[in-house]
């Protein structure tokens, strides 16, 4: 497919440079002002599915199922209050794809249409399960178009067939692209399955610019998944392979995009606010608008408002909820909370369920491993090493970071959170709010609580020798880790003890023999990761060899340069354009 897509490529760009060359006037009538919002991932968990019973397992999951149909009628009023030209959803309308959550939704969008606000919608990789057996309904790709055709699908000024994919006119001077490039059966049997790209899209999109544009209008790119990476180290990291990840040829797309008077596109997906710039060839600009989960994560959407040719996107937050869609089943108390303050309500849940995300990813990495002989050290090191970091205080002349760290010379720096897990829950918030970064106190914090792992790794190293039947004993140096920032890998036994335990597992004894011919006396071997790190990052790690001697590991260089620097550079410091507010000049594109 790459290929091909590069020849169109080649096409439509020559054809941009023809128009930049001889000139065409883009939006000779131009609309005084435009205002919108977006919205994406509701998530809408109708209020008549909602009962005693199935409110409990609703309300303990890592999004506010619970609340999802409240939030969304509640951002209702205040958009109609607000009195948009438009407004655009960028799929996950609901959470299981059940048709009683569907015709919810419907509702919801007719009452904002009503009061003379137009609504497009674009299907989410929830949206669509024809083979379930839910007792509320199911629907397929052609019952969404119909569901929804007062959103877009009627209005459509071009179509793609065996997609959702269409275009249609927002006003006299912008176009919509509505692109499906999300994964999903389309059959109850689950033997036909839409891809979530194919050339037949990139080819229609792009062709939708490229009309738009000869026609003097400029284009407005809705999708659920982003067509720009955001932070697709920490996703792949949380989530492996996603078959809804975009791909390469979403840039490509993103150049044609850039070029044909297309410079701005919103979607979601991801659940956290980010906004990533993509510059082609040409010097023509894409921004991709990823937005948050609107109504199960932080109650929150973009708008936009555009004049003079100038186009301003800023976050809105929903402040409070209209009590008389509070459904029946929620408890009383939570009601009460939700009517007092809904801010700190959400604030509350969403620490709760970003630390139980958090602590979901370790589990899944032990989960991996237990059964293989290894659950004995499993338990050694989550109750003995990795517990008591995560919840070991940061400050106090007990037991503590603070007093741990002390008699190497080092005073912890001072922060708001109590713990480690605090810490990561409260920056995990941040990226999903869209203030990405870690200050220079917290990488520090994170470093030393990362030395304590080594700490705690020493006090409980027969432990985890007995339990793997072994004689290696680690026993790293802390003191020169703490004065240098590393740790010699094979005076500390820590090579040996690898060893052992890839014997003890049975499973890994492939790897052993490899292991052994390569790091038996010395890490010169160490290189040959390089290309399968540098894959698993993102080349954002091109080189692990880089934080390894002959004999040791530099770990201080690891932690601030690999991964602060290099793995999750995205977050460490505030993005300068920002993430939350951006300007776009749109006489430029």
């Amino acid at each position: 497919m790459h290929k091909t897509f590069i020849v169109f490529l080649a096409v439509f760009l020559l054809c941009g440079s023809i128009f930049t060359l001889y000139g065409c006037d883009i939006g000779e009538d131009a609309v005084d002002t435009v205002d919108f919002a977006v919205f994406t991932d509701i998530h809408v968990v109708s209020n008549s599915i909602l009962t005693e019973e199935t409110y409990a397992s609703h309300s303990t999951r890592d999004k506010m199922m619970h609340l999802s149909d409240t939030i969304f009628q509640s951002m209702a009023d205040s958009v109609i209050e607000k009195g948009y030209d438009f407004i655009l959803i960028a799929g996950d309308l609901t959470e299981s794809g059940d048709r009683t959550s569907h015709e919810t939704v419907v509702q919801t969008l007719t009452r904002i249409e009503n009061t003379g606000i137009d609504v497009y919608v674009i299907n989410g990789n929830h949206d669509i399960v024809p083979y379930s057996n839910s007792p509320y309904g199911k629907i397929t790709q052609a019952d969404f178009a119909e569901l929804y055709a007062d959103f877009g699908y009627s209005d459509a000024l071009s179509t793609l067939e065996g997609t959702l994919c269409y275009s249609c006119e927002l006003n006299d001077e912008y176009r919509l692209i509505a692109i499906d490039n999300v994964s999903y059966y389309t059959d109850a049997q689950q033997t036909e399955k839409k891809p979530s790209f194919t050339d037949d899209i990139a080819y229609w999109a792009n062709e939708q610019a490229y009309l738009a544009e000869e026609a003097g209008k400029k284009c407005i790119v809705l999708s659920h998944v982003p067509l720009l990476y955001h932070c697709p180290q920490a996703k792949r990291m949380f989530d492996g392979d996603d078959e809804h990840a975009m791909n390469s040829d979403f840039l490509i797309m993103c150049s044609v995009f850039a070029q044909y008077s297309t410079p701005i596109g919103f979607s979601g997906h991801n659940h956290f606010n980010d906004i990533k710039y993509y510059q082609n060839e040409y010097g023509n600009e894409y921004t991709d608008v990823q937005i948050t989960a609107s109504c199960c994560g932080y109650s929150e959407y973009y708008e936009g408002h555009i004049e003079e040719d100038v186009l301003t996107v800023t976050v809105c937050r929903q402040e409070t909820i209209n009590p008389s869609y509070i459904d029946e089943s929620v408890p009383e108390s939570v009601r009460e909370e939700l009517l007092s303050d809904f801010p700190e309500y959400e604030k509350r849940f969403l620490e709760n369920s970003g630390q139980n995300y958090i602590l979901s990813y370790i589990r899944r990495a032990f989960n991996a491993l237990s059964g293989k002989n290894l659950d004995a050290a499993l338990t050694v090191l989550r109750e003995n090493v990795l517990q008591k970091v995560g919840y070991l205080p940061l400050y106090g002349e007990e037991e503590s970071l603070e007093a741990l760290v002390l008699p190497y010379g080092i005073e912890l720096p001072q922060i708001e959170e109590n713990n480690v897990l605090e810490l990561l829950t409260h920056i995990y918030m941040r990226v999903v709010n869209g203030d990405e970064y870690i200050t220079e106190e917290e990488q520090n914090v994170l470093r030393y609580a990362i030395y304590s792992l080594c700490c705690y790794l020493n006090d409980n190293a027969q432990d985890l020798a007995d339990a793997v039947e072994g004689e290696v004993v680690i026993e790293m140096d802390i003191d020169r880790l703490f004065s240098e920032g590393k740790i010699d890998l094979y005076s500390s036994s820590c090579i040996d003890a690898l060893f052992e335990i890839l014997e003890y597992s049975g499973v890994y004894s492939q790897y052993l023999e490899y292991a052994q011919a390569y790091l038996s006396t010395n890490l010169e071997g160490i290189y040959l990761l390089d290309e399968s790190v540098s894959e698993k990052t993102f080349t954002l790690i091109p080189h692990i060899s880089d934080f390894f001697t002959e004999t040791d590991l530099l770990l201080e260089d690891l932690i601030r340069v690999g991964i602060f620097e290099q793995f999750i550079g995205d977050i460490t410091v505030p993005t300068e354009r920002g993430d939350r507010e951006i300007v776009i000049d749109l006489s430029n594109s």
